[in-house]
């Protein structure tokens, strides 16, 4: 009786074991600072990256569908200063967008809830530079609405970047007021 209790001890110290170490390899593996731009952490899901099954694990367990393999999935949770995003400020994000098939911008809280944007309902400045504010009070102009609790974490997919043999130039965030 005592073997069967250090064996089924065994056992579940495994399974548990196992369970903790895969989770906290889905929500750290494969994150990287996209190049020249710290700010922005790259998900990487390309098939040939050694992350790859963490980052399918990682969108399923937010309950998302992964992008698919041509697109680059970037997040971030802090201005361009390094502080954290906060829910009651208002905050810019401007700058080019790279050239691709189409790109998507979401926030999302806590609870789950994002708010979202496409390339097909922004609207450019004259430019062609790109203007969204991250507020919890209605402005003018292209804006994603900041959950009501926890970190905001911004999130950009890029879909089929045209030349995926240089860094991708992102566009920045900066805290416009509190």
């Amino acid at each position: 009786m005592r073997g069967f209790l250090h064996m089924l001890f065994a056992i579940i110290a495994g399974v548990a074991a196992g369970w903790i170490s895969a989770v906290s390899m889905i929500e750290n593996y494969g994150f990287e600072a996209a190049p020249g731009q710290a700010q922005w952490k790259e998900r990487r899901n390309a098939s040939d990256h050694p992350a790859a099954p963490y980052a399918f694990g990682y969108f399923i367990n937010q309950g998302k569908v992964p992008p698919p393999l041509t697109s680059r999935h970037f997040v971030r949770t802090t201005d361009e200063d390094g502080n954290q995003i906060r829910n009651n400020c208002l905050y810019e994000v401007s700058g080019p967008m790279p050239a691709a098939r189409r790109w998507s911008m979401a926030v999302t809280g806590s609870d789950g809830i994002a708010a979202t944007l496409g390339a097909g309902e922004a609207v450019y400045e004259a430019d062609g530079r790109l203007r969204v504010f991250l507020s919890a009070q209605p402005v003018p102009g292209n804006r994603l609405t900041l959950p009501p609790s926890g970190t905001p974490l911004i999130s950009l997919t890029i879909h089929d970047p045209q030349d995926t043999t240089k860094p991708l130039t992102l566009p920045g965030i900066k805290m416009v007021r509190c």
